[in-house]
């Protein structure tokens, strides 16, 4: 239905098809209309590729969701940009969330599990895929030994069952090339608004996400009590929280969590983890411990 409409100019009377298709064409639907949305308008029909956004957010897949909220944060094309928007709020609102709390729950665990690896079946063979610190797959076969990419399907291999799985893998690779872009962004929106989270929220979004809980091991954290800063932590990769001094911490029950402004820390302690970070060789994905610091002098207070 898609297909045809298309090939008759995808006229505008008949727009109702890009909801039919989005409803009822699952994930394979997706980035067909992605593709549409990236090329009408180059074509001066911003309105018709507004309205594939919104058709999209309806898709009712998380990677419906995803694309509309990348396209929310970065896209050329203002009216398609604001229409994203337009297309998550509406979607939250349904659903009885904020458009943070919806944002929270579509990120995807792409497969793996809590120790950030996957298996990748081919029948005869089997291989490892591991989420690794900077965001990136590796890739190890059944003795362990680490290879450069996930190989081609072999003679050896059941043919149906390799051919899917390396075709999910390539799939699963694109899609973690979007999601990184998106938190990144979400982030740093996060820091530069004071986001916080309940200590349960937190750990639900960034202990057992395996691809957020890559990103919360190389930020620094704080606990808030009445919107004012506590104590901060870092999360560990072996997943025990500590100090700037490298003293097991605590996470309390209470209190809100959100990532330390370093307008926030005085410079023995920012440069404490400053120091910690650089010790662990870790580096942090969005600018935090680094971001420039105006600080008003006696005169200007």
């Amino acid at each position: 239905l898609f297909n045809r409409w298309l090939e008759t100019g995808a006229p505008a009377k008949q727009k109702w098809v890009l909801y039919a298709a989005s409803i009822h064409g699952g994930d394979a639907i997706v980035p067909l209309l992605y593709s549409q949305i990236q090329e009408w308008p180059k074509h001066a029909r911003g309105a018709m590729a507004a309205e594939a956004v919104k058709a999209l957010a309806l898709n009712g897949s998380t990677a419906g969701l995803l694309q509309v909220d990348q396209i929310s944060r970065k896209f050329k094309f203002r009216q398609v940009k604001a229409a994203a928007g337009d297309a998550l709020s509406f979607a939250a609102q349904q659903l009885g969330l904020s458009r943070d709390e919806l944002e929270d729950r579509i990120v995807p665990d792409l497969g793996f599990d809590e120790r950030m690896e996957q298996v990748i079946d081919y029948g005869a063979r089997t291989f490892r895929a591991v989420l690794s610190l900077s965001l990136e797959i590796d890739i190890f076969d059944s003795d362990g030994k680490r290879l450069k990419n996930l190989p081609a399907p072999g003679k050896r291999d059941d043919e149906e069952t390799a051919r899917a799985a390396n075709a999910a893998f390539k799939q699963m690779k694109k899609q973690l090339k979007a999601v990184v872009s998106n938190q990144k962004l979400r982030l740093e929106q996060a820091l530069m608004t004071r986001r916080q989270w309940s200590a349960p929220r937190w750990t639900e979004l960034f202990v057992k996400n395996p691809v957020m809980h890559q990103f919360a091991i190389s930020l620094i954290w704080g606990v808030y009590e009445g919107g004012r800063l506590k104590d901060t932590f870092r999360y560990m990769e072996d997943g025990s929280f500590n100090t700037a001094d490298e003293e097991e911490y605590e996470l309390p029950a209470g209190g809100r969590i959100g990532l330390v402004h370093p307008v926030e820390l005085d410079q023995a302690l920012l440069s404490g983890w400053k120091e910690q970070l650089e010790d662990y060789e870790v580096t942090q994905p969005i600018e935090q411990l680094t971001r420039p610091v105006s600080r008003p002098t006696t005169e200007e207070e």
